[in-house]
């Protein structure tokens, strides 16, 4: 963890990254190896970098909500027979619309990546089931093709920033969504189970997977694996947001082999909200992971 020193005479502020390793745990008295690192400079550095990308990607968004405005008026000019239009000019025009779309994009995720990192949590009561339930229905309005199929047990309440959870919920919810193969109607199964203080939820998915090469990297920023998603758009920041958001609340995120070795299982924590009668997670064998005799494959913290 980080911790901040503020010295006492001059008021000077180091911030210390401090990790503890235990030896020998549970022979003779306790003893543990404790190191302190000044990592000032580094996490300055970073959040200055962090704010910038922020700032950036807001002041882009005007001017490029103006390009794709004009690209769209001058599409339909150019589309209009009576005006004599010409299908060359109106096929490089739909390229000008598809990678001002394709940068609004990017420049969403980035602002998305700066506020679960930087913006200050607003920690409050959370029904889990009412989250999910909107996002599935978004998800629905949005495929209209093949609708998406959503199968949740009572999920419970959690403890956090009801943006960030719900921004959570539509990422992992979204990718399932998308990274499908072609003309395979999308089935989401969503359950969970309290660990600790803490509230596991794992989002599997009928999709095209994840190699088993990648899934150490798939929470990396601008990380998409190369194998498997070249068809589909995306920036690569979705689940780096999703990361950073379960790490903000203090839980784990992990990636892992679908069901019966078909699509993905997202894995993350979250604090639990205290209630009188435990949640009692699902016990159907068909679509619940056995994640108490499952390792996380990649994970942070």
């Amino acid at each position: 963890m980080d911790l901040l020193r503020i010295d006492p005479q001059t008021g000077e502020q180091r911030i210390l990254s401090v990790s503890a390793v235990p030896l020998h745990p549970g022979v003779g008295d306790p003893l543990a190896v404790l190191g302190m690192r000044d990592v000032t400079k580094v996490r300055s550095q970073r959040r200055e970098l962090e704010n910038f990308a922020g700032v950036v990607a807001h002041d882009l968004k005007s001017p490029l909500a103006g390009v794709i405005s004009w690209a769209e008026i001058l599409e339909e000019q150019l589309a209009d027979t009576e005006r004599g239009g010409d299908q060359e000019l109106v096929a490089s025009v739909q390229r000008i619309r598809s990678s001002a779309d394709r940068m609004a994009n990017l420049i969403s995720d980035l602002l998305a990546y700066t506020q679960a990192q930087n913006a200050e949590l607003s920690v409050q009561s959370v029904d889990l089931d009412e989250i999910v339930d909107q996002v599935a229905a978004e998800l629905r309005e949005t495929h209209h093709l093949e609708l998406p199929t959503v199968e949740h047990a009572p999920l419970g309440r959690v403890l956090a920033d009801r943006t960030l959870v719900r921004q959570l919920f539509t990422n992992v919810m979204g990718n399932a969504v998308k990274y499908v193969a072609p003309g395979v109607i999308p089935h989401l199964v969503i359950g969970s189970a309290p660990s600790d203080d803490m509230l596991e939820i794992w989002v599997s998915d009928n999709g095209i997977g994840i190699p088993d090469q990648d899934l150490g990297h798939v929470f990396d920023s601008f990380f998409r694996a190369p194998s498997s998603t070249q068809a589909y758009p995306g920036t690569g920041l979705g689940l780096a947001i999703c990361a950073r958001t379960v790490e903000r609340h203090g839980g784990r995120i992990s990636a892992r082999q679908g069901l019966d070795g078909q699509g993905t299982t997202m894995i993350f924590t979250l604090p639990r909200e205290p209630s009188e009668e435990p949640l009692v997670a699902p016990t159907d064998p068909a679509t619940t992971p056995e994640t108490a005799d499952l390792e996380p494959l990649s994970a942070t913290s």
